[in-house]
Order: structure tokens, then C-alpha cells, then sequence
């Protein structure tokens, strides 16, 4: 992997994810470059392309709008011009109260000591987008309501 003016592409991820896992969102604005994508996939509620340090804040609002994600493990790999993330942990819906393991392969494009890209890649999307799905019978964890 390349050396540039923001050190190697596995180490500005590594910057990311670290900054992302206390909660400093600027720091990882300010590693993004100005026409970064995160792209995920379009069958989840928070689907889609998210454009630039805004779209990737208004990326976390609606993924927090709907799960609550608790990260256990990150593994970082360098891969030719690229870098994996193999991402490990809980993702639980915010209406319905359930959860499931989160694995997930994120593929990041650095460019000039930035995060151009991110494509997401979840072990299972549909059951992502599942959880937040009603289930008759079942109480929704943030009314107290029974679907009927």
C-alpha cells in the first residue's frame, strides 16, 4: 500500500474506525473527501449512497433512527489499492427489540489520505432489514404495543 501525505490507507482507516468507536465524528469528517460515498445496501432502511461528510451524518441519524449497533471486533487488512474491515458485533432494532450477530465486510477506497469509499457488505441484509419488520403477537420494544 502507497504512502501519502495522510500516512498509508490502512492507517487512516485505522484513524476512522478508531474515531468512530468513541464517538469523534469530526475526526472522521475530517478524513473523508469532499465527494466520499458510503454506499449501502438499498434493501435496508438506512439504503442507498450517502454523499460527503453531511450524507455520511445523516448516514449514522438514520441508522441510529432504526438499530442500536454495538461493535465487539474490527479487522483491518490492507487488499491491493484497498482495505477490508471485517466488522463484528450486535445490531438490535430500535422498534422491535431484536437482535443478531452483525457481520459485515466494509471495502474502503482511500485517495490522497482520505476516505473516498465505502461499500458495505453485510453477512445477511435481509435479516438486517428483518428486525425492524413487525411480527404479529409480537410487543414493540419502543410503544409497548402488540401487533394484532
Amino acid at each position: 500500500m502507497a504512502e501519502d501525505a495522510g500516512g498509508s490507507a490502512a492507517d487512516v482507516v485505522r484513524r476512522f474506525t478508531a474515531a468512530m468507536q468513541t464517538g469523534d465524528i469530526g475526526t472522521c469528517c475530517a478524513l473523508l473527501t469532499e465527494d466520499s460515498v458510503f454506499s449501502e445496501a438499498p434493501s435496508l432502511p438506512f439504503g442507498g449512497d450517502w454523499h460527503g461528510s453531511g450524507g455520511f451524518r445523516s448516514f449514522l441519524s438514520a441508522v441510529a433512527t432504526h438499530y442500536r449497533v454495538r461493535l465487539t471486533d474490527l479487522r483491518i487488512d490492507p487488499a491491493g489499492g484497498r482495505v477490508l474491515v471485517r466488522v463484528s458485533g450486535t445490531i438490535s432494532s430500535r422498534a422491535t427489540g431484536r437482535s443478531l450477530p452483525l457481520d459485515a465486510i466494509d471495502v474502503y477506497e482511500v485517495r490522497k489520505g482520505r476516505i473516498a469509499r465505502v461499500d458495505v457488505y453485510y453477512k445477511d441484509s435481509a435479516a438486517v432489514a428483518a428486525l425492524c419488520e413487525p411480527v404479529a403477537g409480537e410487543e414493540f420494544a419502543d410503544t409497548g404495543k402488540v401487533l394484532r
